[in-house]
């Protein structure tokens, strides 16, 4: 009984400006001043795509791939990996950065940066 009262007090007590921060329950808030908002798939991890956002940033908790429903917070950046690029078309005045996307996607205006896997099956992503 006492553990379960101290437990969410010792949290607070341990609490740092380097602390996640949970929004809506939907999003981690990394601490920084980017403001970029990562969107990834069931191939990626949390861990992984938190590895790009050394400035702070916005990170779904769980894969977006099949949330088409979700408000996702705006953002002037934007990181998608895997199927998620999808969502470029949602953010076009968003400077966007594409990690592994599906190799037939088409690159679409806003795109900045593409990551690809160094000997993947990606020759219509070179080409574009």
């Amino acid at each position: 009984m006492s553990l379960a009262i101290l437990l969410p007090g010792a949290l607070l007590l341990f609490r740092s400006e380097n602390t996640p921060k949970v929004i809506n329950g939907e999003f981690i808030r990394l601490s920084g001043n980017s403001i970029t908002l990562v969107l990834y798939d069931n191939t990626f991890s949390l861990r992984e795509c938190a590895g790009l956002l050394r400035d702070g940033g916005i990170l779904t908790i769980h894969s977006a791939e099949l949330r088409s429903d979700t408000p996702f917070p705006k953002s002037n950046k934007v990181i998608l990996f895997g199927n998620c690029a999808y969502f470029a078309t949602r953010y076009h005045k968003a400077s966007i950065t594409l990690v592994m996307p599906p190799p037939h996607f088409v690159l679409t205006d806003n795109v900045q940066r593409l990551l690809l896997k160094r000997y993947g099956n990606n020759d219509l992503l070179e080409e574009q």
